[in-house]
């Protein structure tokens, strides 16, 4: 049995594979998507304003229910981890009015079902 270098204790280390990594790997925002929307948001968190160093953006439509959108521009909005987990977990959600102007056009002329999510997931202040 292998030891864990997090804990310390006998604990079976989980194998990951290269097929996992390559797989989870393509599953990433393209670069010139992300420096788009960075550039967009000026590096700065619609949240909290501070400056930005993730490569991983907010989906404002959850890629799991719309992967079809994950790489949509308007779909990503610049956001600090701290804010993002908030917002993930419940205890500060992303008010509609701090999304980026271009996404809220966009969800303006989508489907009933989309707009439903978007009321129940973004409060208006």
């Amino acid at each position: 049995m292998k030891r864990s270098h997090k804990n310390g204790i006998g604990v079976p280390l989980r194998r990951t594979s290269l097929r996992r990594k390559a797989e989870v790997k393509n599953k990433r925002v393209p670069a010139e998507v992300l420096e788009a929307v960075y550039r967009r948001d000026n590096g700065i968190c619609i949240v909290c304003g501070r400056v930005v160093w993730n490569d991983f953006p907010h989906h404002v439509l959850p890629k799991a229910k719309w992967p079809e959108l994950k790489d949509d521009r308007w779909n990503l909005a610049t956001i600090h981890l701290s804010c993002h987990a908030n917002h993930e977990n419940a205890s500060r959600r992303i008010r509609r009015d701090e999304l980026p102007a271009e996404t809220l056009e966009v969800l303006a002329k989508l489907d009933a079902r989309i707009q439903a999510y978007v009321e129940r997931t973004y409060p208006y202040s």
